[in-house]
Order: structure tokens, then sequence, then C-alpha cells
């Protein structure tokens, strides 16, 4: 866990589907962010982590996980619902998970 980050569900570590990896489409951190968000919302309702859990987590910018989960959702990989007004809350679900397939 990331000291100072509270999130119900411990990331000890994560698997990588080899159907993200063979996506042409994303990048490698997009990779990293799918398999993430797979293994947090497992069990639950959905992957509530903010942008500075995947920046801290990946060694990347705040801004760099923004565009990223943006593009993810614009190819429609990831769905995207704020929960709160002013985007203070958000809630993450890989397509794969809802649909079943990526395919």
């Amino acid at each position: 866990m990331i000291e100072g980050y509270k999130i119900n569900r411990p990331l000890d570590g994560i698997w990588v589907d080899l159907k993200f990896l063979k996506l042409e489409d994303i990048n490698k951190t997009q990779v990293l962010i799918l398999a993430i968000i797979e293994v947090l919302e497992r069990n639950s309702k959905g992957c509530f982590a903010g942008n500075s859990y995947f920046a801290k987590l990946l060694n990347i910018t705040n801004k760099q996980v923004s565009a990223n989960i943006s593009d993810l959702k614009e190819k429609g990989y990831l769905f995207v619902e704020y929960t709160q007004p002013g985007n203070n809350g958000r809630l993450l679900k890989c397509k794969r998970l809802m649909e079943g397939s990526l395919d």
C-alpha cells in the first residue's frame, strides 16, 4: 500500500492480462492503469482510486494519469462515472469486466 493513501482493497500486485498487452492502440502506462483498476474493482462496485494514487504508484504526474484515463475512456476501454459534483469522486470500471471481454 502506498503511504498516505487509503484504498478499500490493498494492492499487493497486479496481473496483466495478455489481451491488454496485445492492444495496439494503447501505451504501456495505459496497460498498467487498466490492470490496476481491474484488481482494485474486483469484489467491489468499482475502483475509486484517484489520480494521485496512480501517479504515485506509477511514478508519473497527475496530469499524465488524467490524460491516460481520458484516452482509455475515449477508446472505450474504461467506464468513468463521477459520483460527486465537481469531479471530486470518480468511479472507474474496466469495460472488460463489465462486458466480459475486450474482443
